[in-house]
């Protein structure tokens, strides 16, 4: 929780100095910049597994999970009081 509110605040200070030097970005960039920095590609994209993990599908970049796509079941016994989930 304490490391969230940090990085908030940091990001806040940044935007904010970026917003006093007179920077001259497009609203485009603008929102490209705070998406980035706040890190909405992360749970906000579909996923494609690779060797190296599952990384963004940057072909659907914030586009959510696919409609048609069905949640993947759980092993039993994942979730639970002795599991990690």
């Amino acid at each position: 929780m304490f490391g969230a509110v940090a990085l908030l605040l940091s990001a806040l200070t940044a935007l904010s100095s970026c917003a006093k030097s007179g920077d001259t970005m497009s609203p485009v960039e603008r929102g490209k910049y705070l998406v980035m920095a706040g890190g909405c590609t992360d749970c906000h994209s579909p996923k494609r597994l690779t060797p190296q993990g599952p990384i963004p599908d940057t072909t659907r970049l914030l586009s959510g999970y696919p409609a048609g796509s069905t949640v993947p079941t759980l092993p039993k016994r994942l979730i639970g009081p002795t599991a990690w989930g």
